[in-house]
């Protein structure tokens, strides 16, 4: 018979996947954003910029509810801790995209060579991989697969690996089309928008590494409470 420590762990984490799936939705709008660019539909762009800001405003308030109000339900610091760690990988993942999202206001995309915006979407869709990855590894963590979720948080590497060699293409890209810019300002503040997308790739990268982590010492702790309450 499990205790009910077990069943809070599982609770809480229940709660973070919830969580993950908010920062799911938030880079789903991006990737419409950048999708009805070259349909010029300005206003569907601003009210979707608008419910993604919204959407990580509630991300937030959902967040410090869990760490405010359930962590303190788990009565094991290693665990807690681990997840608090969790939720701080997951927080600089939103926060990156969200800076993504800030400069979208700052550069008119519709002047970004065809070839870079290719790198935002790829960008863009691999950072929606890499939380939707984490979404998988989570839900395996709350089923108690926790070889599993060991193996799943390892996919987040091969995430990071690729996002860093497309930033670096892309990189080389806005050199060779810097001349067609019209303002220098639009080259940094472009570039500053594909870094964000690749730092949360390497946040996302981090929270594989907490979950596998959390898999290891999860495995160890289940056993002990079931022994422990048998």
């Amino acid at each position: 018979m499990e205790s009910k420590a077990v069943n809070n762990v599982v609770d809480v984490l229940k709660n973070v996947e919830n969580y993950v799936e908010k920062v799911v939705s938030i880079v789903k709008k991006l990737e419409d954003v950048v999708d009805l660019v070259d349909t010029f539909a300005f206003e569907k762009i601003r009210i979707l910029i608008s419910e993604a800001i919204k959407i990580d405003t509630e991300a937030d308030n959902f967040r410090r509810e869990l760490v405010e109000s359930y962590l303190p339900l788990i009565p094991d610091e290693g665990i807690r801790e681990g997840i608090r760690i969790l939720l701080r990988m997951i927080d600089h993942v939103s926060e990156w995209i969200k800076s993504c999202l800030r400069y979208l206001d700052l550069v008119p995309l519709t002047s970004i060579p065809i070839s870079l915006r290719k790198h935002t979407t790829s960008l863009l869709k691999l950072s929606r991989s890499g939380v939707e990855i984490l979404r998988n590894c989570i839900d395996e963590l709350e089923k108690k697969k926790f070889e599993e979720a060991y193996r799943c948080g390892r996919k987040l590497e091969e995430i990071e690996e690729t996002a860093d060699r497309i930033l670096h293409e892309a990189q080389r890209e806005i050199i060779i089309n810097a001349p067609r810019f019209e303002n220098i300002a639009y080259i940094l503040f472009l570039n500053e928008m594909l870094k964000s997308l690749e730092i949360a790739t390497d946040y996302e990268e981090d929270a594989g590494d907490t979950i596998r982590s959390l898999s290891l010492f999860l495995s160890k702790y289940l056993k002990r409470s079931t022994t422990e309450t048998s």
